[in-house]
């Protein structure tokens, strides 16, 4: 569907047609013209006889479509998409994002903006966004603070300040931020929220790092928890492989089953070497296909760090905590809709117009007749 961004101009168009139509009717005598052609055109009746009419000059009608086009060109014509514009909003999912229901209240903000430009959207929630692969004129960026600003999306800020609370857990304590220093609550949490159990056989060369590790993270180890802290899980089949590992100041000979089931969600292996076991890191379980182990040697001080990185990897904090950054986030709040009338490289004519009428017109201006021809023709010989 062709729009035009001044229609009225479109009123312009009968300016050529008026001249094409005054020069079709003028029965004047053409210059150069001899006694016998002027003789041959005189009407055969008298003077009631029709008036003849004469085709416009060629140049006359080039000119005349240089100056339609000239009009098509002001008017600003373009093709208007007839589906609706499609926005995708990048939505900042962190934990800040959930602080006083500021994400609640920014989808609020937008669905309500949609719905009056009549304006359909696209969601994607990621917690760490990568802002600048969608810095695009159909993209909107919604997060309660950001540090640089979008060149060709829309911004929508929710406005951010400092929320005092829980920001951490260390042991039984729970570290709090209040606004200017961070402050600990001695025995905050109890047995039951620092549980943390073991499924199938754990090797038994293993056991002595995971109790200094559970003492030193003040974690209690229940077999029984039904929502553990931290679960570990090795499988119980028999061992089907025997390997060498060479570990982070350690050797050790290895046995590998197959890898336990490991459930719903997102999981990252941990690298632990080619011939090492795998490593399965989920929120709150760790899996592995490691069935024995027998150290070569006794393990160094890297050893219990590798593992105790491995199992904080998957180690939850309490649902009431959310990281100190994201507590003190903070910024104002702002505003800029992206356009809902876009209009592609090749969605304009009016470029084409312009040449349309140069062209026309250049074309008219070297078929115009010659003065100095028309003199020629009548000077008496």
């Amino acid at each position: 569907m062709i729009r035009f961004e001044a229609p009225l101009l479109l009123f312009c168009l009968l300016l050529p047609l008026l001249l094409l139509l005054a020069a079709s009717r003028r029965s004047g005598t053409p210059m150069g013209s001899s006694l016998l052609s002027l003789w041959r055109e005189q009407p055969d009746s008298g003077p009631s006889a029709p008036r003849r009419w004469h085709a416009p000059p060629i140049a006359l009608l080039l000119l005349c479509g240089a100056l339609c086009a000239a009009v098509l060109a002001l008017a600003g014509p373009h093709r208007s998409a007839d589906a609706a514009v499609r926005i995708t909003v990048l939505l900042d999912d962190s934990p800040s994002m959930q602080l006083e229901q500021r994400q609640v209240r920014l989808v609020e903000r937008i669905e309500e903006w949609a719905r009056a430009n009549g304006v359909l959207l696209e969601w994607r929630r990621e917690a760490q966004p990568d802002w600048a692969a969608h810095d695009s004129a159909e993209c909107l960026w919604a997060a309660d603070a950001l540090e640089r600003r979008p060149e060709r999306a829309g911004l929508v800020l929710s406005g951010a300040r400092c929320v005092p609370g829980a920001v951490g857990r260390e042991g039984a304590d729970r570290l709090i931020y209040d606004g200017r220093e961070l402050l600990r609550e001695k025995g905050a949490y109890p047995p039951e929220l620092r549980s943390v159990r073991v499924r199938g056989a754990m090797p038994a060369a293993l056991q002595p790092l995971w109790a200094i590790w559970c003492e030193k993270q003040a974690m209690v180890a229940h077999a029984a928890a039904r929502e553990p802290l931290l679960e570990l899980v090795f499988p119980d089949a028999v061992c089907a492989a025997d390997r060498e590992w060479n570990g982070p100041g350690f050797a050790a000979r290895i046995g590998l089953a197959e890898l336990p089931g490991t459930g719903s969600g997102a999981a990252v292996e941990a690298a632990s070497g080619r011939d090492g076991p795998r490593f399965l890191v989920q929120s709150g379980r760790v899996v592995s296909n490691m069935c024995a182990l027998e150290w070569r040697g006794a393990p160094a001080a890297e050893t219990g760090v590798f593992f105790a990185s491995l199992w904080e990897q998957a180690l939850l904090d309490p649902l009431d905590c959310v990281p100190l950054a994201e507590r003190m986030q903070s910024g104002a709040e702002l505003t800029a809709w992206p356009s809902t009338n876009q209009k592609g490289p090749r969605d304009s004519w009016v470029a084409e117009c312009v040449w349309a009428a140069l062209l026309l017109a250049l074309a008219a201006w070297g078929l115009k007749p010659r003065s100095s021809q028309a003199e020629a023709t009548l000077r008496p010989r």
